[in-house]
Formats: structure tokens, C-alpha cells, sequence
């Protein structure tokens, strides 16, 4: 599974699970997305679907691409948002190996939602 079995979470995630007003949380849950989760689930992405993520890019394959990364961002949100406030959840321990986990199960996802003829072909 994705969450690891250990008490201790990744040291990237430290400053947002022990932040102490909602403001601070949310200004760290944006750094630790844009800066550490969206690069990760960025190069995955473009290495599976082949696009650039350019969202001038109106390719069907590249807008898709864009949507799945934001379910990915979404994702990433409300399970770091979760484990904040659940104490009693499971550690994340290795964060870079979690998101690049939700990414290609989001990938995964697309593919089988395409019809038989456009999966072979990626």
C-alpha cells in the first residue's frame, strides 16, 4: 500500500503536521505540493501519456494529461490534509514514493478508461 507501516513520517512533511494555525498549515501544504509532490507527478506523467502539459497544447492526449494531474493535486490534498488530522492514521514515509504511487494509479486509471484501440497505442 501506499501509506507505510512505520510511526515515523517523511521529515519533508514535519513543518505542515506540526503547524500550529491553519494559515501556516495551508502555506506549507502549498509548498510542499508545488514543491516537492507536482514535479514528481509532473515527469510521471509526461512519461506515460508522452505530452509536455502545456496547457496551450489543445491535443485532446495533453488536456487529458493536465486533468489528470489535477486529480493527482486533489488527491495529494486531502490525504495530507487526512493525516494531519487524524493521528491515528498511518505514517507516510518516504512522500516522493507516495505521490509518484497516486500518480501512476491515476495514470492507471486513464488507460483503462480509454477505448482498447488508444491504450495499444500509448
Amino acid at each position: 500500500m501506499t501509506l507505510q507501516g512505520t510511526d515515523k513520517n517523511d521529515g519533508s512533511l514535519a513543518g505542515f503536521l506540526q503547524a500550529a494555525t491553519e494559515s501556516d498549515s495551508d502555506c506549507l501544504l502549498d509548498e510542499l505540493i508545488s514543491g516537492h509532490a507536482m514535479p514528481t507527478a509532473r515527469n510521471i506523467i509526461r512519461n506515460k501519456l508522452r505530452v509536455i502539459l502545456d496547457p496551450a497544447d489543445g491535443s485532446y492526449t495533453n488536456q487529458e494529461a493536465l486533468e489528470i494531474l489535477s486529480d493527482v493535486q486533489t488527491t495529494l490534498v486531502d490525504e495530507l490534509r487526512r493525516l494531519k488530522n487524524a493521528s491515528g492514521r498511518k505514517a507516510i514515509g518516504d512522500f516522493r514514493a507516495y505521490v509518484a504511487v497516486i500518480t501512476y494509479h491515476a495514470c492507471y486509471r486513464y488507460f483503462r478508461g480509454l477505448p482498447r484501440t488508444l491504450a495499444a497505442q500509448k
